[in-house]
């Protein structure tokens, strides 16, 4: 059994705030952003209202298979939502899904630069240095 790191959320259910749900649901909704192709079919939903699954393979240059697994990670972390229409499928983003997402850029855009410095013994750490863990750094 391995040790768990300090600070680190907790396995059951009982040790969890709902802050600590909130960032594992937040985690991985950003796990299913980790791709830039899964990027790119979002990018294409944003601009229209619903796609064809046509649309969204030709509009990021996706072999259709790829793009089909693109697609189920995406589906699978309620990102994009998708139906049936005849023959057709099609899909939609799922924006209210999308709001911790949203939320978390804004607050990191409405973080000012530096925002991070100066800690610890009060004197501005290192740009390299700064939020890395060593004396006077935001991690000490």
């Amino acid at each position: 059994m391995s040790a768990r790191r300090k600070g680190s959320v907790a396995s059951t259910g009982a040790e969890r705030s709902a802050a600590d749900d909130e960032d594992i649901a937040l985690a991985r909704l950003c796990k299913a952003l980790a791709h830039p192709a899964r990027i790119a079919i979002l990018r294409r939903l944003l601009a229209a209202d619903v796609c064809v699954f046509a649309d969204v393979a030709a509009a990021t240059a996706l072999a259709p298979s790829t793009a089909v697994q693109h697609l189920a990670v995406l589906r699978e972390a309620g990102l994009v939502r998708q139906w049936n229409d005849g023959r057709r499928s099609c899909y939609c983003l799922d924006r209210a899904r999308a709001e911790p997402i949203l939320r978390l850029m804004t607050e990191v855009r409405e973080t000012p630069p530096g925002a991070c410095l100066p800690c610890g013994d009060g004197e501005a750490a290192d740009t390299d240095a700064s939020c890395g863990g060593g004396a006077g750094t935001c991690g000490s």
